[in-house]
């Protein structure tokens, strides 16, 4: 295996050994990047989707005739911005791998030729399945107006709009995006060593679970029930939604947690892509089938509080 040596700044190769007090192998693009191209993962999707998001967005507002007011709610703006800015971001992700002297792909990619890759992503997706199911028949008996949250509602009608537009960003750009920044980008900067990997996990899991959590969702709720204008109807959907978000918030932490302890016990980036990728796609299967039955709204609305798309 080839690692980066801090002191140096060199790769080199070195041989693999289990150690026998670890209870995680070790993880090929933990020991391969240095600490400034983790954090370049990181901060790419965190920020850098962000400000392209934004730019991407007026471009659509100016060449797709969409009005400032309405493109936010549009279903064909949000499409395109939301295909557009993964694209990019995922170009310019497959630039910094295939760019780079020490050839990060190779194990990134060879990853996949592992078949005990995908039983770790098995054993996630079952995982994720099961959380998500309790969860939800939890909330269901508990919660009357559960629904899914924002993040959710907002995919699942791009998807049932114009699902091919929704297919790439959802099911192949974001899973390999979120991989490399959440789990080597997040989980190795803090988890470098192996004492600190636990530590690495946990705060992973809760800044993905945060990112998939609309958050203005409370000044929303505080700024309609401050204002004396307001209607008990508005007030009352303000709070639902805020309480659908922190609901949602759990399954997201969870699904994060588990993705980044497949990342980090199968020692493989390549486990946790393929478990990103499954979700996405049974999710999107199931999501998009459902649109094109003849079934109620209602059944609709109870099946999308059991699938989520990380």
């Amino acid at each position: 295996m080839e690692i980066f040596n801090q002191d140096s700044g060199k790769t080199e190769a070195v041989k693999e050994e289990k150690s026998p007090r670890s209870f995680f192998p070790r993880r090929d693009m933990n020991d391969l990047l240095p600490l400034w191209e983790k954090l370049v993962f990181f901060f790419a999707d965190f920020l850098g989707l962000n400000i392209i998001s934004i730019f991407v967005s007026l471009l659509v507002i100016a060449f797709g005739r969409f009005s400032i007011e309405t493109a936010g709610s549009d279903p064909l703006a949000n499409s395109l911005v939301n295909f557009f800015s993964y694209l990019i971001i995922f170009v310019i992700y497959m630039l910094m791998i295939f760019l780079i002297k020490r050839k990060t792909y190779k194990p990134l990619f060879k990853g996949f030729a592992d078949k005990k890759i995908y039983l770790y992503a098995l054993g996630g997706l079952l995982a994720i399945f099961a959380v998500e199911q309790l969860l939800g028949l939890l909330y269901q008996k508990t919660v009357p107006f559960y629904s899914s949250n924002e993040n959710q509602t907002t995919i699942v009608k791009m998807m049932q709009s114009y699902p091919a537009l929704v297919f790439f960003p959802t099911v192949l750009f974001a899973p390999f995006v979120e991989e490399l920044a959440y789990r080597v980008g997040l989980v190795d900067t803090i988890g470098h060593k192996d004492k600190n990997t636990w530590l690495g996990i946990i705060l992973a899991s809760i800044i993905f679970g945060l990112i998939h959590t609309s958050l203005t969702s409370i000044t929303d709720y505080l700024t309609i029930s401050a204002s004396s204008e307001a209607s008990a109807a508005a007030i009352e959907s303000a709070y639902q939604t805020m309480v659908n978000e922190f609901l949602n918030l759990p399954i997201y932490l969870i699904d994060g947690f588990i993705m980044a302890f497949v990342y980090v016990k199968s020692g493989k980036i390549a486990a946790s892509i393929t478990l990103h990728v499954s979700n996405n796609l049974l999710s999107f299967i199931i999501l998009l089938a459902q649109s094109l039955s003849a079934t109620s709204g209602n059944s609709t609305s109870l099946l999308n509080m059991w699938v989520h798309f990380l």
